[in-house]
């Protein structure tokens, strides 16, 4: 509920909320599964309303890189002890909220080479922990 709440007011941030939660009581690789697909359910309508204001090039940067950064994630997801991943969850938001607090760009423009590299920090992101909005928001 936290999680929605979250989601709703900031328009992102639910598995940021969620994953954690969830990780205490089921398997991290379950909170992930769950997480990803109440993301993509929820995310749907984003598609229709946001899609006049996307700069596609960066779009696809950003989606080329999440196809080589993701299986990374999951990979690491896979084969880590759940208590090792629940660590490593925690230190994923962690470096998320650092990512968000420190990095300030001089410039609010697309960087070809930045989109591409911030595409498979947030596929592992998404991976790992279903979290892949810290990077791309930066």
């Amino acid at each position: 509920m936290i999680s929605a709440f979250a989601r709703g007011l900031a328009g992102f941030g639910f598995a940021i909320a969620a994953v954690p939660i969830l990780s205490l009581v089921i398997s991290p690789i379950e909170a992930v599964a769950m997480t990803v697909m109440l993301q993509v359910v929820v995310g749907l309508k984003d598609i229709f309303d946001l899609r006049r204001d996307i700069h596609k090039p960066s779009l696809i940067r950003l989606a080329l890189g999440s196809l080589i950064g993701t299986p990374i994630g999951v990979f690491a997801l896979a084969v880590m002890n759940p208590d090792a991943a629940r660590i490593l969850i925690a230190l994923s938001v962690f470096a998320g909220l650092l990512i968000l607090l420190l990095y300030k760009p001089k410039e609010a423009r697309p960087n070809d080479a930045l989109a591409t590299v911030t595409g498979v920090a947030s596929g592992v992101f998404s991976g790992l922990s279903a979290m892949p909005g810290p990077p791309a928001v930066a």
